[in-house]
């Protein structure tokens, strides 16, 4: 399996250009699949000098509505005339918001109406193809990240909390699986918890945010000690699992998975390519 990051808020060793968004492009014996489109057109932009084509694409799977993980999408249809894109069903027909480092909207700005026909809605689980999965994490047995209380959905008169019940899981693989979080926005450990349950086996890779995101000024998230919690947790629970993430996962947060995950661990940016089996 090949996986290269096409779109990151962290520079790689290719010194690509850089977005905050996410952009994951994965290859296999059987498919291609690019997993989330980033923030705009930049995945393109940064797909040639990483040795992708992107018109070669089976499967684009969207692990939420938000835009920093959709925005790509339009440019990605202008090369790619064949791909299919699985996405939850309320993904991308409502607005959502944020109120971290000021308000305003981060939905989908998708025409769907121009591309319906490219559109495969998931409700709860659904099979991509012979190796690949996508869910929705519905048990909640730990806590989920705390960067949650800032983001809304609904309109701009009428904001309720966001319940992710736009998020997807995708599990790519046989005896040995890979699990894609994007921004693991129902938590990281709620979502291994789903995978072991769904599953019956523990995940070979596990590639995404964590939604451990970083203190504002006027607002603090997970203390040291809760992202302390979890790095021991998955640690524990999960020794033999190789964890790369980035994206939404602060410094801070990076910084103590590092320092505590006894390097089963490493922080990805845009550029990096790993080749797993």
């Amino acid at each position: 399996m090949k996986v290269v990051i096409l779109a990151d808020n962290r520079t790689g060793p290719t010194h690509l250009a850089t977005e905050h968004g996410l952009a994951v492009y994965v290859e296999t014996d059987a498919a291609r699949y690019l997993l989330d489109t980033g923030a705009s057109g930049l995945l393109v932009q940064n797909a040639v000098p990483a040795g992708v084509d992107l018109s070669t694409v089976d499967w684009v799977i969207l692990s939420h509505g938000h835009s920093d993980h959709t925005g790509g999408l339009e440019a990605f249809f202008k090369i790619n005339a064949k791909a299919k894109v699985v996405v939850a069903q309320d993904a991308l027909n409502q607005p959502f918001y944020s109120r971290r480092n000021g308000f305003r909207e981060i939905g989908s700005r998708v025409d769907l109406n121009k591309y319906r026909n490219r559109f495969i809605v998931v409700d709860d689980f659904a099979e991509v193809n012979f190796e690949a999965r996508v869910f929705k994490v519905l048990e909640l047995p730990y806590s989920q990240p705390r960067g949650n209380e800032t983001l809304y959905k609904g309109t701009a008169e009428y904001l309720r909390p966001d319940d992710f019940s736009h998020e997807l899981v995708t599990v790519i693989g046989g005896e040995r699986l890979l699990v894609f979080t994007g921004c693991a926005h129902k938590g990281v450990l709620n979502i291994l918890h789903a995978v072991e349950q769904r599953f019956r086996r523990r995940p070979s890779v596990v590639l995404g945010g964590f939604h451990l995101v970083e203190k504002t000024v006027e607002q603090s998230f997970e203390s040291e000690e809760e992202v302390l919690d979890i790095a021991t947790k998955l640690r524990t629970h999960y020794p033999d699992t190789r964890f790369f993430t980035g994206h939404c996962t602060g410094d801070t947060a990076c910084r103590l998975l590092v320092a505590t995950m006894n390097g089963n661990l490493q922080i990805f940016g845009t550029g990096n390519e790993y080749l797993l089996n």
